[in-house]
């Protein structure tokens, strides 16, 4: 082989390295994006049933319950929902992320009805709005990350105990 040959080998070598390195480097990047934009979604959650505004109308239950208004988030009682929101992030393979956000409570499955409402009571959304308030900065993390930049959300989240 010649002279010329062997470095252009070496070249091409170098820069399949190169790529590799970037592509690691930009889905760490990725990954990180997801789970800054859980964590996101995961503090709006828990601030949007911390700063519910009660019915004061009505109340039920031995400590006298005041609930939520239907569609507003679930209006806090002892604070079970809010500590049990959380995130998870799956990795399938070295190319596929997936962050989930939820709650951590399944049997009996409240945190669904209280979602989606039942037959017999009106919904209290409490995960969709806190995606839906968080769309466009959800985006940009999810861009930043693709592009490789550097990506946080500061904040701690706090839940009463």
């Amino acid at each position: 082989m010649s002279e010329q040959s062997e470095a252009l080998k070496a070249q091409i070598d170098k820069m399949r390295k190169d790529i590799a390195q970037r592509a690691k480097d930009t889905h760490s990047s990725v990954e990180n994006a997801i789970s800054q934009a859980c964590l996101m979604v995961q503090r709006s959650a828990v601030l949007n049933m911390k700063n519910t505004q009660t019915n004061p109308d009505v109340s039920y239950g031995k400590r006298g319950h005041h609930p939520s208004v239907p569609g507003d988030a679930p209006a806090p009682d002892m604070g079970t929902l809010m500590r049990s929101v959380t995130f998870n992030i799956v990795k399938d393979g070295e190319s596929k992320v997936t962050g989930y956000v939820g709650s951590v409570i399944l049997d009996p499955p409240y945190p669904v009805y209280l979602e989606n409402g039942t037959s017999k009571m009106l919904p209290r959304p409490w995960l969709a709005p806190a995606v839906d308030e968080n769309r466009d900065a959800i985006l940009k993390l999810l861009s930043d990350g693709a592009q490789g930049r550097e990506v946080s959300v500061s904040g701690n989240i706090d839940v009463p105990d």
